[in-house]
């Protein structure tokens, strides 16, 4: 692992693992500041993870349904965060990703604004943040692939 390469510490944890694992992997991470990084696969990383003590996330795979996207951020968002929290989409352009990516956008853009209206339509579930807008392509190819 590139961590690994460059000296820094990190914990990891996946979908394989018990709670008694789960516990001894991020416990270093919250109250070690030598460990940098924690490594989670977004579908492990659902349940039970309370993130307070990172202010960054750098999301690296496209996942289908955004709002699981949402959840993994959120897991910075608890209650005791006292930092801005940043999340990060790290996307290779023009690929499948991409695609995904811009397409999980849309899907949150048309799920809050026909729920909430939306007076900008930079405007995501993400308490604000900034997002790109599709064009009309990406649009019509949701709506009939």
């Amino acid at each position: 692992m590139a961590f690994e390469a460059s000296g820094i510490r990190f914990c990891q944890l996946h979908g394989n693992m018990s709670t008694f694992e789960r516990t001894c992997q991020l416990n270093p991470f919250t109250k070690d500041p030598v460990v940098e990084a924690f490594v989670v696969l977004i579908e492990a990383g659902g349940v039970g993870l309370n993130m307070t003590c990172a202010d960054e996330v750098y999301l690296m795979d496209a996942h289908w349904n955004p709002q699981v996207v949402q959840q993994a951020v959120d897991h910075l968002h608890h209650i005791g965060q006292t930092r801005p929290v940043r999340a990060f989409h790290v996307v290779t352009g023009q690929s499948i990703e991409q695609h995904l990516y811009n397409v999980s956008q849309i899907t949150t853009f048309s799920a809050h604004s026909s729920c909430h209206g939306s007076p900008d339509p930079h405007k995501t579930l993400d308490s604000g943040s900034e997002t790109e807008s599709c064009t009309c392509k990406e649009s019509d190819y949701i709506i009939s692939p």
